[in-house]
């Protein structure tokens, strides 16, 4: 086995860069990029084949079996079927020229990122390797270069399974690899390849500081190696999109210098932020004696911050409105994928109101980050999850932390950084991990001051110290809306639980933030196929998360909800239509709360079989358009005083108002609610509404008459706010209105079976309601039961009819069916994470409700 040494490059601000070393190799930073014409792209299509017994040697590949063409950047489960589900060693090469002006130059050779190990050889010389799955590594290889023919690159890449027999040295629960173990397990040169020409010194990287106080960027320019006498640089920075002058500012390297501080100063300050993402290009040039070297990164100007509670952005009280983004795609599984599908989702969230991104447990790709930047969406970025904990883990962990804070410095889009998710690989009642978790909080701190750090993003656990008090709620609605209000009501008290630990730190000033909830929404497979050109992909038959997919379509017709829906996408339109009201109810509650300042549906698109997206798997927007409504900065909301939301024609129904008022420091002053209900004259104002800025609250109370309907009817209230004559909010409420003729009781009856336990405050309540309770049965009788007996059975069988209020898992009794009644606690995700529909077939006896 090959020795390795092992090199610390200092960087600016305590940074430290690990980077395995042969032949020279480097840590590299992916924001920095070089003139077209240093560059060469080795993306594009390479040879491929599989070793599964390990055999294949770098000089002997050509007589391999099974040679086939691969694109490169792309992982190889993408590109063939038959290999979805393999793991282990591949093998790449290709053949390239160098450009004959190179000569004389260093040569680097530098990947973006290839899943997991990476051996590398150059026309027979072997380089190097390295161990990561996400991040970028380099080696200077302009020893090995030919310029008069042909060179040949091979790479050897292992991609681990969980197998700790077959990969003992970096099995795959003991690295950091995120989703890919629950949904596809990733593997290859899954980022770009390029050679860059430099003289022989040149800029490694550079990071940007905002000090927006202060009007200045500071640009830390790090060196190939110390300066020589008569080195410069040249900084210029502009703001793209602008007409301006670009800023430049020239200084002098002193000998022996490897890492060059300027600081730019502007007169006029444009701030990143989501509605306004203004960014700047820094071209940093350096002249030595043999030439000179050119890169350029983008960043933005912007400060993030915590106080008292808030979440401050440019030192305004922002409300974080995210979405949980895995960043798995339906073409390329794990990505890159196109700029046009990543404008397409990421302009298909603001449409919906989001303002921000949770990248969930996966270091995103740096196209997404630009991509980001430019749109204006706040991220708050996971660290990949592992799912072994030791002393192996450990240091792989903080390697990868120090390489991936250095990588993604530069982005205004990145405002917090988050290192476990769901105490995930980890136990934390251990006194020795808790330890670790916070020495991994300082660390993350110092190497970058500039962001928020969470130590763990907890599920029902805790913090050992975070910048952010979070948890994860899952409820179903409307059955458990009950719950779900008790639920935040108690978070936002800060409760003992989010920092439960004896050596937990909290410090006062941590805002609230709701970091996972969410409701599901069936896609419309025919929308699925179109995309796929009729064929059905992988994960249509993969288990993983409810599925598969395929399954489910042909339980749709085996159980026959084609008479209640429909067809599929009748189905999913349906199903949509309660995720709405879901994700609209809960985001509505949170923003009641004033100390709650943000929160994370989960979540951004579909995964596979997970339906819980905003968009399905193929970026087809869900019928949630209505969500912009209550994502937005300022958001005005209606609660009924009844918990049912329905009134009987000619009674009064009522409404507490609140607003809550995000994104500006400037309060409402002497605002007017005008409200009014859609389809009838009803309609009224409220004058002399005032909010704080970062505040929420209930500002008014408004009734009216309900309308004497002629049947059941799902009426609308409209409300808006106005300041100044400008519209700041606008939004909606749904509630019910029943006939006053229902309730003139007919002339049947009703009998509650078995009165016990519940039933018997149940049929009390009944009665005092006006319905005509029976003792016996008769033909006329609807009978109210919690259990089906024997006797029951017989009574449905001769005609009879049973309205069955199942109160446990043996509800069903004596009727033998395909399906059975299952508690919701049987398995974690039953009913809540994966929610569970209600739905009747309006006919017969239902068909007004």
């Amino acid at each position: 086995m090959m020795k390795f040494t092992c090199a610390w490059i200092r960087m600016s601000m305590g940074i430290f860069v690990f980077a395995i070393v042969h032949v020279y190799a480097q840590g590299v930073s992916a924001m920095v990029r070089y003139d077209d014409a240093q560059v060469l792209s080795l993306d594009g299509i390479w040879n491929f084949a599989t070793d599964p017994d390990g055999k294949l040697t770098h000089d002997a590949l050509n007589g391999a079996r099974g040679i086939r063409k691969i694109k490169v950047p792309a992982c190889w489960e993408a590109q063939f079927d038959d290999l979805v589900d393999y793991d282990g060693v591949a093998w790449y090469w290709r053949e390239f020229e160098v450009p004959k002006g190179w000569r004389g130059r260093r040569i680097r050779l530098q990947f973006d990122a290839v899943d997991y190990f990476a051996r590398v050889w150059l026309n027979g010389h072997e380089i190097g390797a390295h161990e990561g799955g996400y991040l970028p590594f380099a080696w200077e290889v302009q020893d090995c270069i030919r310029f008069d023919s042909p060179n040949e690159i091979v790479v050897k890449v292992i991609d681990p399974s969980g197998d700790a027999k077959r990969f003992p040295e970096f099995p795959l629960h003991e690295v950091p690899n995120g989703k890919q173990s629950h949904y596809c397990n990733i593997g290859g040169i899954w980022q770009s390849v390029r050679l860059i020409a430099h003289p022989s010194n040149y800029i490694l990287n550079i990071l940007v500081t905002p000090d927006v106080k202060r009007k200045m960027a500071i640009l830390r320019i790090q060196l190939r190696r110390p300066a020589d006498v008569g080195t410069k640089v040249s900084i210029s920075v502009r703001r793209i999109g602008a007409r301006e002058r670009p800023i430049t500012v020239v200084r002098s390297v002193q000998r022996g210098e490897s890492e060059v501080t300027v600081n730019v100063r502007f007169e006029r300050v444009c701030r990143w932020s989501p509605d306004h993402p203004h960014l700047y290009r820094a071209t940093v040039k350096l002249f030595t004696r043999d030439g000179v070297d050119c890169a350029h990164t983008t960043f933005g100007m912007r400060t993030v911050e915590v106080r008292d509670g808030k979440l401050l952005l440019n030192g305004v009280p922002v409300y974080f409105r995210a979405a949980l983004d895995q960043a798995f795609y339906p073409d390329v599984i794990y990505g890159p994928p196109t700029d046009e599908m990543l404008k397409k989702q990421f302009t298909i969230g603001k449409r919906f109101g989001l303002n921000g991104l949770r990248v969930h447990i996966k270091i995103p790709t740096p196209k997404y980050l630009d991509w980001a930047d430019r749109m204006g969406l706040m991220l708050w970025v996971d660290f990949p999850s592992w799912y072994r904990f030791n002393e192996r883990v450990k240091q792989r962990v903080e390697e990868q932390v120090r390489e991936w804070l250095v990588r993604d410095f530069n982005h205004p889009s990145i405002i917090a950084w988050c290192l476990v998710n769901e105490e995930w690989g980890i136990n934390m009642d251990a006194r020795e991990v808790r330890e670790w978790l916070r020495k991994m909080y300082s660390l993350m701190k110092r190497l970058d001051p500039t962001r928020l750090v969470i130590d763990n993003s907890p599920a029902g656990r805790g913090h050992v110290i975070s910048d952010i008090e979070d948890q994860h709620v899952y409820r179903n609605i409307p059955d458990r809306a009950s719950d779900f209000e008790n639920w935040v009501r108690t978070f936002a008290g800060h409760p003992h639980y989010t920092f439960r630990y004896p050596d937990s730190i909290r410090r006062g000033f941590e805002p609230l933030v709701v970091s996972e909830f969410g409701n599901w929404g069936l896609p419309d497979v025919n929308r699925l196929l179109e995309f796929y050109g009729g064929k059905e992909p992988y994960w249509f038959f993969q288990s993983a998360y409810r599925g598969p997919i395929y399954d489910g379509v042909l339980k749709f017709w085996r159980y026959h909800f084609d008479s209640v829906y429909g067809d599929l996408s009748g189905w999913a339109r349906m199903t949509q239509a309660h995720q709405l009201e879901s994700l609209k109810f809960e985001i509505e509650t949170m923003r009641c709360y004033p100390s709650i300042v943000g929160y994370v549906i989960t979540q951004f698109t579909d995964l596979n079989a997970e339906s819980n997206g905003l968009m399905d798997m193929c970026r087809n927007p869900k019928a949630l358009d209505d969500l912009r409504y209550c994502q937005r900065d300022t958001v005005v909301l209606a609660r009924p005083t009844s918990p049912a939301s329905t009134w009987w024609g000619g009674k009064v129904a009522s409404f507490d108002v609140y607003v809550s008022h995000f994104g500006t420091n400037e309060p409402i002053r002497n605002a007017t609610l005008r409200w009014w209900v859609e389809g009838t004259g009803l309609r009224g104002r409220v004058h002399g509404i005032n909010v704080p800025a970062g505040d929420a609250g209930k500002v008014a109370a408004i009734s009216f008459i309900t309308p004497n309907v002629r049947k059941c009817s799902k009426l609308r209230l409209w409300m808006t706010v106005l300041m100044r004559g400008r519209e700041i909010a606008r939004n909606y409420r749904y509630f019910w209105a029943f006939p006053r003729a229902y309730r003139q009781m007919g002339k049947g009856t009703v009998h509650v079976w078995r009165t016990r336990g519940r039933l018997i405050r149940f049929k009390a309540y009944l009665m005092r309601s006006g319905y005509r309770v029976c003792d016996e049965l008769s033909d006329d009788t609807i009978v109210i039961a919690t259990h089906l007996d024997l006797e029951l059975v017989k009574w449905l069988r001769d005609g009879g009819r049973v309205l069955l209020l199942a109160e446990g898992t043996d509800a069903l009794g004596a009727i033998q069916m395909p399906l059975r009644i299952a508690s919701r606690n049987e398995k974690g995700w039953w009913g809540d994470w994966a929610t569970s529909f209600l739905w009747l077939r309006r006919d017969g006896m239902f068909e007004h409700v």
